[in-house]
């Protein structure tokens, strides 16, 4: 049983926000597209290799390492450092 991603990292993800208050984490325009793109590349089963130039304050780190911990808590035996979606 695979566990869809997004759903995960908007139901049990919180964050902190600027003003300090822990929000749920739920992905913006760019962090959709940038999933969009991991997802694609792992469902053709490619290498998942994103290089993302000056895109600070998108949230692109959050969701990356969202996705990095879904990951981890929801697969045995899960190797952090070879992570994909």
């Amino acid at each position: 049983m695979s566990i869809n991603t997004k759903s995960y990292i908007e139901n049990y993800i919180k964050i902190r926000d600027k003003k300090g208050n822990v929000i749920p984490l739920t992905l913006n325009e760019p962090q959709l597209k940038y999933y969009n793109v991991i997802k694609k590349l792992h469902e053709q089963r490619k290498p998942i290799r994103i290089i993302i130039l000056k895109a600070r304050q998108m949230g692109f780190s959050t969701e990356t390492e969202a996705i990095i911990f879904k990951n981890v808590v929801t697969h045995h035996n899960y190797n952090a450092r070879n992570s994909s979606t």
